[in-house]
């Protein structure tokens, strides 16, 4: 039972990170887009997501 909850976890986590993967792709062309391409922003972006990433999980 722990084997099965172990990996629906673990098929979460990757999930998780494919997402965060995708929205920080996204999130970089909009900045790169409006022109305010700021690797500050980016990182504070990505520090979030992945704090919430965690905790949703």
């Amino acid at each position: 039972m722990s084997r099965i909850s172990s990996l629906y976890t673990l098929v979460l986590y990757l999930i998780n990170t494919v997402l965060s993967y995708s929205n920080i792709a996204i999130w970089r062309a909009i900045m790169h887009h409006n022109g305010e391409n700021s690797d500050a922003t980016t990182i504070a972006f990505v520090v979030a997501f992945f704090a919430f990433t965690n905790l949703s999980l």
